[in-house]
């Protein structure tokens, strides 16, 4: 999965446990949604059964490396973001707002890639 995949996942993510905080009770919030972030975004892992239990962990590790390090850093970037508007005092704007500029700046920095 591409990295602007991964940046939209995490807002969604983000959102809808906005709205999970925000109205628990509500039937339309589902709380797996990291659980199917984590299903989209890492690769099935491929293994091969002659492997040591070291030469496992070390592939283990190879596989997931960037899947892992591309979700963290979305993570981080969204967090990153909305601390700004925080600390910055914009009280003028929502923490909708700010997922919703990542997911409109993420969209726009995919049509100029292409």
């Amino acid at each position: 999965m591409e990295e602007r995949e991964i940046t939209r996942r995490i807002v969604g993510v983000l959102t809808r446990a906005q709205d999970l905080e925000r109205d628990p009770e509500d039937p339309n919030n589902d709380a797996a949604v990291i659980g199917e972030l984590l299903t989209e975004c890492i690769p099935q892992i491929l293994i091969d059964r002659s492997w040591s239990d070291a030469q496992l962990a070390q592939e283990v590790n190879r596989q997931l490396d960037t899947p892992l390090q591309l979700i963290a850093a979305a993570f981080a970037s969204a967090f990153i973001q909305l601390a700004e508007y925080h600390d910055a005092g914009r009280t003028d704007v929502s923490s909708a707002d700010v997922l919703r500029e990542l997911a409109l700046q993420n969209e726009d920095d995919a049509e100029s890639s292409e």
